[in-house]
C-alpha cells in the first residue's frame, strides 16, 4: 500500500544543459535503430558452441 506504483522522470532540464534535440517517437527511434544495425553490420563467424552438440555413438 505504500509503495510507489509508477514513477516517470522530468529530464528536461539534461536535456537543455546537454543541448540534446527532442525526443524521438518510439516507432521512429527504432527504424532509425534498425537501419544502423543494417548499415553497421559487422560479419562475426558462427562457431557452434561444443557443449550444444549433440554426442554421436560410437559403434
Amino acid at each position: 500500500a505504500g509503495d510507489q506504483r509508477y514513477y516517470v522522470s522530468d529530464i528536461g532540464w539534461a536535456r537543455q544543459a546537454l543541448r540534446l534535440p527532442e525526443p524521438l517517437p518510439w516507432r521512429d527511434g527504432l527504424t532509425r535503430l534498425a537501419e544502423w544495425l543494417r548499415r553497421n553490420r559487422v560479419d562475426v563467424p558462427f562457431t557452434p558452441d561444443p557443449r550444444e552438440q549433440r554426442a554421436e555413438a560410437i559403434s
